[in-house]
């Protein structure tokens, strides 16, 4: 049973990762601020609250009984990331969706081994 779950999930994934630029052909009209603004707005302040609201017990209080410096570490991790998804837009779009995507996860993928190559062998890197 886990592997058909498994095989699902990858599936509604791979529909939602694959369909999730659609809206944006419809606003090709628009500067990328402001369709960049309205996705944010939608998938990094509302969706996400509201969704740990209605599938997480208690919630509320669970982020008021968290330190500030993890609210913090948590805070800055997110702007990070936001940065990150606006440089991924901005590929995107001067690119195009195909070679966009290609290069940029490529690029993720190079600098991802790249960090951990770094992290669990750094006496490679030290000479003597």
């Amino acid at each position: 049973m886990g592997v058909i779950l498994g095989i699902i999930f990858h599936f509604i994934a791979g529909f939602a990762s694959g369909s999730f630029y659609m809206p944006y052909s419809k606003v090709k009209g628009w500067n990328w601020e402001s369709f960049w603004l309205i996705g944010g707005l939608f998938s990094w302040l509302i969706v996400p609250p509201l969704a740990a609201y209605l599938t997480v017990s208690g919630f509320a209080d669970i982020i008021s009984h968290t330190s500030t410096i993890i609210l913090s570490k948590s805070f800055l991790m997110g702007l990070l990331w936001g940065v990150g998804g606006l440089m991924y837009g901005l590929g995107v779009r001067y690119l195009g969706m195909s070679l966009g995507n290609s290069v940029i996860l490529g690029f993720c993928s190079i600098s991802k081994r790249g960090n951990d190559f770094l992290i669990c062998q750094p006496a490679f890197f030290i000479t003597s």
